[in-house]
């Protein structure tokens, strides 16, 4: 598994490290890619909002990580050309 604080330069443009091994982030990683509170990301990942993440183990102290490409996928989804969009509306053309 690839370490979450592992340098996003060994990351290709697909979202996967050199080793063809997704580049996993931390919470705190991708709240600070997104700058955002960790907080908020919690809120959204609890409300089925943000970036899609991936769950960990299989107990009540699951672990929580986000991909890097979940990460850019979002991020791309939400790009507007103006300021009269919202972003559901720049996913329709």
């Amino acid at each position: 598994m690839v370490p979450a604080s592992s340098s996003l330069s060994q990351e290709n443009s697909s979202g996967f490290s050199t080793s063809g091994i997704p580049v996993l982030l931390t919470e705190e990683a991708a709240a600070q890619l997104l700058a955002i509170p960790q907080k908020t990301l919690r809120n959204w990942r609890c409300l089925g909002r943000g970036p899609q993440f991936l769950r960990l183990g299989g107990g009540k102290n699951d672990i929580v990580r986000y991909q890097i490409g979940a990460i850019r996928d979002y991020l791309t989804q939400r790009t507007l050309s103006n300021s009269g969009q919202t972003a559901s509306s720049s996913l329709e053309g």
